[in-house]
């Protein structure tokens, strides 16, 4: 399931071309100053990057090679969590919720970091539970510090998890009255990593306007006693079950994600529950401070602990039913109508080639038929794109640069002259207003004759004879 999407091969949308551009273009040197186009992503995932680069090339594999690792690692180490907490066939019913979670699939071949922001989590999670059956084995108290360390400077969401193993641990080691010295190893490698993460990274990118105001509508409210807020908590609780949680029935998995937070707590171990639940409820507070955005994407490391918490509500349900007529089946057909959607998703995203923003197919058009004497214009936002693939089709060099909207964009053909051909490309031209293409191409049609139209996944390019 992971694997198929890589190697489907899809072109660079805008913010991974974006990233990709300046992983290619900057040294291994550079890195830690800051990427251009407004991105952000942890210096240890960037290194990664420009090791496959400098070892593969700069093709949409070799940069995607890393995230779909992170992506295949993930599924073994939460295969290992779920035997661990549950019994079967419900640990297999929470693995398949985990394998065909479409959120997931995706970004196991995305250039972002969000797959190891998954695998980061399960790899701390799946060792503190290791931990709290033994407190006392101390390799893996050295494993826990030095790889929670590590995964700090690979994934930013990280700190949250490691707030809550460090809290579960000491939680229970309180409860034991045994081995609290060991939490004095971690205690130290983390704040020493997450501190000259802060400093180096984090300070920075709380320092850019443009990345800051773009998840201004993400932050959390914090008045909470007043009414109007009440619709942001419940709709964002709401839509996590679906994205990163991967639930299409939203509806139908709140009753039991919220029975499951209650078993952690009360008849698993309150460890449990602060081990998966804690991480969730920290960053939305960071989120409150607009240290964090809840954009779903940003989210992504919850997925694993909503996939628990619904599994284990089933489970619970199970418990307090099984002695009725048909109650396993019962169970059964919920189980069946929470994964079917997201089966069928992913299953079809494997069979049928899924595209995001397909642009080589126009660029490789204009390539063989752009003529000396042709203008081309490059729609605002399909810059990212373009720089990226531009040294594969150097014919596709724009002539004119489009501006936004809300500039004055109509300039952008003041000097085209009669019987003058010019090419149009446009590549990420959605908005909150809608398809920005339509509105240009609106303009156009009035201005000039249309020679020729192509289309592919929100791509357009046209050729046009201006009258």
């Amino acid at each position: 399931m992971r694997i198929i999407p890589f190697l489907h091969n899809r072109d660079l949308w805008y913010d991974e071309a974006n990233l990709a551009t300046g992983i290619i273009t900057l040294p291994f040197s550079q890195l830690a100053d800051g990427l251009p186009y407004d991105q952000s992503a942890p210096l240890f995932f960037l290194y990664l990057e420009k090791l496959a680069v400098n070892l593969f090339g700069t093709s949409e594999m070799a940069l995607r090679l890393f995230p779909l690792l992170a992506g295949l690692l993930s599924v073994i180490i939460f295969a290992k969590i779920v035997r661990r907490l549950l019994p079967y066939p419900f640990a297999a019913m929470a693995l398949a919720f985990f394998v065909f979670n479409s959120n997931l699939v995706y970004f196991s071949s995305e250039v972002k970091q969000y797959s190891f922001d998954v695998l980061a989590t399960v790899s701390m999670s799946y060792l503190t539970l290791i931990l709290l059956e033994n407190l006392e084995n101390k390799r893996k108290w050295i494993y826990l510090s030095l790889l929670g360390s590590g995964f700090i400077w690979c994934s930013q969401p990280v700190v949250f998890v490691l707030a809550g193993v460090w809290l579960a641990l000491l939680v229970r080691m309180l409860r034991k009255k045994e081995a609290i010295k060991n939490i004095a190893l971690p205690t130290i490698c983390w704040s020493i990593s997450f501190g000259l993460f802060f400093y180096l990274q984090i300070l920075p990118t709380l320092q850019n306007a443009g990345l800051v105001n773009y998840h201004t509508e993400y932050f959390m409210p914090l008045r909470f006693w007043e009414s109007e807020n009440w619709l942001w908590y419940f709709n964002t609780f709401f839509r996590i079950l679906g994205n990163p949680g991967g639930f299409f029935y939203k509806w139908l998995a709140l009753p039991f994600a919220l029975i499951g937070g209650y078993t952690l707590w009360k008849k698993s171990s309150p460890a449990h529950w602060i081990l998966f639940v804690l991480p969730v409820a920290i960053a939305f507070l960071a989120s409150g401070l607009e240290l964090y955005s809840t954009i779903p994407r940003l989210l992504l490391f919850a997925g694993p602990a909503i996939l628990l918490l619904v599994s284990f509500g089933l489970f619970f349900f199970y418990k307090k039913i099984k002695n009725l007529p048909y109650s396993s089946w019962l169970v059964g057909i919920i189980a069946f109508l929470l994964i079917l959607q997201t089966f069928l998703n992913t299953a079809i995203h494997n069979m049928v080639k899924f595209k995001r923003e397909e642009i080589t197919t126009a660029l490789a058009d204009i390539e063989k038929n752009r003529q000396p004497t042709d203008e081309f214009y490059a729609y605002a936002f399909t810059d990212a794109a373009l720089r990226y693939y531009l040294p594969t089709y150097p014919n596709c060099t724009p002539t004119i640069y489009g501006q936004p909207l809300y500039k004055n964009w109509k300039t952008d053909f003041s000097t085209l002259k009669s019987g003058q051909k010019i090419w149009l490309v446009f590549a990420h031209y959605k908005s909150k207003k809608g398809r920005e293409d339509e509105i240009i191409l609106e303009y156009v049609d009035n201005k000039a004759t249309q020679l020729k139209k192509g289309e592919d996944k929100n791509c357009g390019w046209y050729l046009y004879e201006w009258r």
